[in-house]
């Protein structure tokens, strides 16, 4: 969560505020005006523009970007088959499919992302203008050397951030505006910018991390906490790099780019793209700098966090008490009540919080995973411990039985922890993700948890590996990724029938069937970290999913694939960017009758 040093204990504090030249951005720098550089304060010195990449980091912490608002949850959990939402909530229509242009939540990622696009641009413009003239020391050749190499460093670091940026904005919406203008100034100019094709986006998204696989610093050690995980090394860059490859692997009817252009503009075919994304991930396994944590639950952990082995890279947020928390909790969490009350929460489909069951042959009675089939798989043992008996570990970290903070916002508790952890007699729509919890007992304020958000971490590029091999032909090397996953999940197992059910022995298995297993995998794994749409969308998965996915019950009261079509694998341009950017185009399906649309 320390980037070298406290933001908030910064002798210099950039004032971060940008100029408003689109619509509801000054509501939207009101949010959080500690988040943004000042785009009319200029520097000229290497000190300054590390302070100054201190403020390119925190826009990732913008709440539609990586807070509670942002683009894990309402792009990769809801519409799928993971997040429920009740029928009066607002987000329902981004669950049941039934997008429109004006939605607002749509409409503050597009803006939100955007702005960072455009922190970052001009500090990229100012770093690339650092002349060693400015510095205090001798222009000797070895002193010119170690200032460009900071100066790339620095660049890199930048560069980085951008393609997150633009990966997620290419992933939502497709077909978007590209704005690189590095200039030294925000530029009106910018919000006029046309749609261009998604292969552009994924080339320049290649470009940025390309040069900052050349100048980051291959020499990592995450024992050290000098150098934060939320800070990008070269190995942050490799995985995004293996990301962008295999997901552009997805087919053109699935709103993908079927393996795009290089950079000379010349097309890729899928099976290269895979290739290219075995590469950098093996470079990740083979450097032999991360590896998966002991115990699943200590990922997790803010107190673990200078012990963590498993994450990559991570967006930072520094709470309570230092401007720099996180609503994760609050809005996701077990301890937390999300502004508006019971009827705004976002709940774990019942059906794949009980899939953990799967291992330990528990079968269950009664309704379509009801309230009545719980209290009849608690019922034989008459205690609130019977959840004890699932082997899965990801089940305790994942999935959380109570909500003991849900009307006071994590109030004063009284009770043992683990007692309110293990409680039965709490209704079901409480059930939320557990790993995203505010601390029991203590007084955190709304918005202002610590919390590192995992962006990337081993088990997933060893997941994402195992994908690459199965496409690649190589089942084997497949399940020896997947396995090493299970075996962590499972380590407390000691029945000795259950322990022969661990490790997934190859016994003619097709592609296919291993590719479920490791999509399977991916979901207990990564639960609630953002992923489950791309995995599905990338596989051709999706429609399949929502078609088997239970409808109709206390849980789960709208049926997604009524409204679900493949060109709803993007999300329509806002309908505020249309009518304000004439160059802008809205994708088809979205389109207003008689207007062009970007197919």
């Amino acid at each position: 969560m320390k980037y070298i040093h406290n933001r908030s204990k910064l002798v210099i504090v950039l004032l971060l505020i940008v100029s408003a030249t689109i619509s509801c951005e000054e509501d939207f720098l009101s949010e959080n005006p500690t988040d943004r550089l000042d785009l009319d304060s200029s520097f000229s010195t290497i000190e300054d523009a590390e302070v100054g990449l201190i403020g390119c980091y925190s826009v990732l912490q913008a709440n539609s970007i990586f807070n509670a608002a942002g683009y894990p949850f309402y792009w990769g959990d809801l519409g799928v088959d993971t997040f429920t939402v009740f029928p009066f909530n607002p987000d329902r229509f981004l669950h049941s499919y039934t997008i429109d242009p004006s939605d607002l939540t749509i409409e503050r990622a597009w803006i939100e992302h955007y702005q960072a696009i455009k922190v970052v641009n001009v500090f990229l413009g100012r770093a690339r203008l650092l002349s060693i003239e400015n510095a205090n020391t001798e222009a000797s050749p070895e002193n010119i050397e170690s200032f460009n190499n900071v100066k790339n460093r620095i660049i890199a670091e930048a560069s980085f951030i951008r393609a997150v940026l633009y990966f997620n904005l290419v992933k939502m919406f497709g077909n978007i505006p590209l704005n690189i203008n590095e200039g030294t100034a925000a530029d009106i100019n910018d919000e006029l910018l046309p749609s261009v094709a998604d292969e552009e986006i994924y080339r320049q998204i290649e470009k940025d991390l390309l040069f900052a696989e050349q100048w980051l610093d291959p020499t990592v050690n995450p024992s050290q906490p000098a150098r934060s995980r939320d800070i990008a090394n070269v190995y942050a860059v490799k995985g995004l790099l293996g990301k962008i490859y295999l997901q552009m692997t997805t087919s053109e009817e699935n709103q993908g780019v079927g393996g795009g252009i290089d950079q000379e503009g010349n097309v890729v075919s899928i099976q290269e793209r895979f290739q290219m994304a075995k590469e950098k991930f093996q470079d990740i396994i083979d450097s032999n700098v991360y590896s998966l944590m002991d115990n699943y639950a200590d990922v997790f952990d803010p107190s673990m966090e200078n012990q963590n082995t498993e994450l990559i890279f991570s967006v930072g947020f520094d709470g309570p008490g230092n401007s720099e928390g996180s609503t994760l909790g609050d809005v996701w969490g077990a301890n937390g009540s999300p502004p508006g009350g019971a009827f705004n929460t976002r709940d774990i489909l019942h059906a794949f919080a009980l899939s953990y069951l799967e291992f330990d042959d528990i079968t269950l009675t009664g309704g379509n995973f009801s309230t009545q089939q719980v209290n009849n798989f608690l019922f034989p043992f008459g205690t609130e411990r019977r959840f004890q008996l699932i082997s899965d570990a990801r089940f305790h970290t994942n999935v959380s039985r109570y909500n003991a903070g849900f009307f006071n916002r994590g109030g004063s508790i009284d009770s043992d922890e683990q007692d309110v952890k293990n409680a039965v007699n709490v209704a079901l729509f409480q059930w939320r993700p557990l790993k995203y919890q505010k601390p029991l007992g203590t007084e955190v304020p709304f918005g202002d948890q610590s919390f590192d958000f995992p962006y990337m971490r081993f088990a997933d590029i060893l997941l994402l590996q195992a994908e690459v091999h199965n496409e690649l032909n190589e089942p084997e090397q497949a399940l020896s990724l997947v396995n090493q996953v299970r075996n962590r999940a499972f380590k407390n197992v000691t029945n000795a029938q259950k322990l022969e059910r661990i490790e997934i022995v190859n016994n003619g298995f097709s592609k296919d069937d291993i590719l479920n297993i490791i999509l399977r995998e991916r979901r207990w794994e990564l639960a609630f970290e953002g992923h489950r749409k791309d995995d599905l969308i990338r596989t051709n998965k999706l429609r399949s999913i929502l078609q088997d996915l239970p409808f109709n019950n206390e849980n789960n009261p709208v049926e997604p694939i009524t409204s679900y079509r493949e060109f709803k694998n993007i999300w329509p341009i806002p309908l505020t960017e249309v009518n304000l950017n004439s160059n802008a185009i809205q994708n088809c399906g979205y389109e207003a009758e008689g207007k062009p649309c970007f197919d």
